[in-house]
């Protein structure tokens, strides 16, 4: 229920952004997308999985923020292990897009 509290909290905030004209941060969607093609290089330079979840996990981040990052690794090394980082990241900023504005309907 908190990842779902959380998850349309941000959309709605990164919509009301966008709506505005006037963001001076990255939308949720540009962040979701820097962190797949982050997610994606340390892919590509060889991190493993579990590696890279261990890291977020030591850094302290909110758990929030935890609930978005680690799946997000593992749909990058499972499901989009083969498409590139920038591939991952657009796609990732797509789905993104599309669910919010599916979400607002």
């Amino acid at each position: 229920m908190k990842k779902l509290i959380l998850t349309t909290l941000l959309l709605v905030l990164s919509t009301v952004s966008n709506a505005e004209g006037r963001a001076s941060e990255p939308t949720f969607c540009e962040w979701l997308g820097d962190s797949a093609f982050a997610v994606a290089q340390n892919r590509d330079n060889g991190i493993e999985e579990y590696d890279l979840i261990g890291k977020v996990l030591s850094e302290g981040k909110s758990y929030g923020e935890q609930s978005i990052v680690i799946p997000l690794i593992d749909r990058v090394y499972g499901i989009e292990s083969d498409l590139s980082s920038n591939a991952v990241a657009y796609m990732e900023k797509q789905h993104c897009e599309i669910a919010s504005v599916y979400f607002i309907k």
